[in-house]
């Protein structure tokens, strides 16, 4: 009954306008990251520090300023491409996706405000649509509710018809109906027939799952790997003199270096960040691991937040390709592994019950 319940246009409604709201905020927010160093962006941080004095009050200078807003810039694109994932299941009557794209649309709609104010509005409005009265009772898997219609009183002044005492009485019901024991539809003297068992399905874990969740182990190990080698050399005194090094002499022949220097941004700050960055891909790997061994266990919930963290780093792979040709790779097993993932073989083994 519940697998035939049709869609609310409320959740219909939802999907399309957070769905085209968080995409097009990406190709937003990819626009002003490829002008960032331009001198119409620049100044424009410049005058709104220099408004009231805002920068000397905050103790910002124009550097910090931009460092902080593209770091914004970042999360709203991952809590923005993360959403447009979560929409597609909760459209699907995902619960788990559900909740969390309304977990994530509170925070975009705080540095959505570095991008736009009206795009973060409407993905904030499509999770408040996913709860409303007609979507809980379609998430639920039962039928909507109708309002009872209240009872139509008689005209003023009249009495409602009283029964005639020549009319019959209606027929009584047999005693089946009004409570009585039921009468008995088998053989007199013949034992009981024992109910027919249905035997259990074993479940049986697809192998797309399996596919899915080694491919995010052997990816996610080697990218940790990889991760923490390049982050304990960066601490290596004689290694971080080479890393700072190799950066001045990268950014000797662009026009990057003038850039950073009318900021404020020096290079012991940039392999600073670069440490940072580091540490955060370095535990994004490792969560990746866990959640693909909680996805393999069947839990619902691994699955959805696997796909979400799948869908952003194929993102930012495909980003980072630019300057790193091999980041494409990760990009490729990550739509690999969501492709596996968001089968309907999957999907069906995830949707059924596995018992205590």
């Amino acid at each position: 009954m519940s697998e035939k319940l049709k869609r609310p246009q409320q959740v219909t409604m939802a999907a399309i306008v957070a769905g085209t709201a968080s995409l097009v905020m990406l190709i937003s927010i990819g626009d002003r990251l490829s002008r960032w160093n331009s001198v119409d962006l620049r100044d424009g941080f410049a005058d709104f520090l220099a408004r009231d004095d805002l920068g000397e009050r905050l103790g910002l200078s124009l550097g910090q300023a931009m460092g902080l807003a593209r770091v914004g810039l970042f999360v709203a694109a991952a809590l923005a491409a993360a959403i447009l994932v979560l929409v597609v299941f909760a459209a699907r009557r995902d619960k788990g996706a559900r909740v969390a794209m309304t977990v994530l649309a509170v925070p975009l709609m705080l540095v959505g405000l570095l991008v736009d104010a009206f795009l973060a509005g409407f993905v904030l409005a499509g999770a408040v649509l996913l709860w409303s009265e007609p979507a809980r009772d379609w998430y639920a898997g039962r039928a909507p509710r109708e309002r009872p219609t209240p009872p139509t009183a008689p005209p003023q002044g009249q009495q409602p018809p009283s029964p005639s005492p020549f009319q019959a009485p209606p027929p009584s019901a047999p005693p089946s109906a009004q409570g009585g024991p039921a009468a008995y539809a088998g053989t007199y003297g013949a034992p009981p027939v024992p109910p027919q068992a249905v035997p259990a399905q074993p479940l049986t874990r697809p192998t797309q799952v399996v596919i899915a969740c080694v491919t995010t182990w052997v990816v996610s190990g080697l990218v940790a790997v990889f991760t923490l080698v390049s982050l304990v050399s960066t601490f290596v005194p004689g290694t971080r003199g080479e890393v700072r090094d190799q950066v001045e002499q990268a950014l000797a022949d662009s026009d990057q270096k003038q850039a950073m220097a009318s900021a404020g941004i020096t290079v012991d700050e940039l392999v600073t960040a670069a440490q940072v960055v580091l540490v955060l891909v370095l535990l994004w790997a490792l969560v990746a691991v866990v959640l693909a061994v909680l996805a393999f266990a069947g839990r619902g919930w691994a699955r959805v937040t696997l796909i979400v963290s799948a869908s952003c780093a194929a993102l930012l792979g495909i980003l980072g390709a630019l300057g790193a040709v091999p980041l494409i790779l990760v990009s490729l097993a990550c739509a690999f592994a969501i492709s596996r993932l968001i089968s309907r073989p999957a999907a069906q083994w995830y949707a059924a019950p596995k018992g205590p």
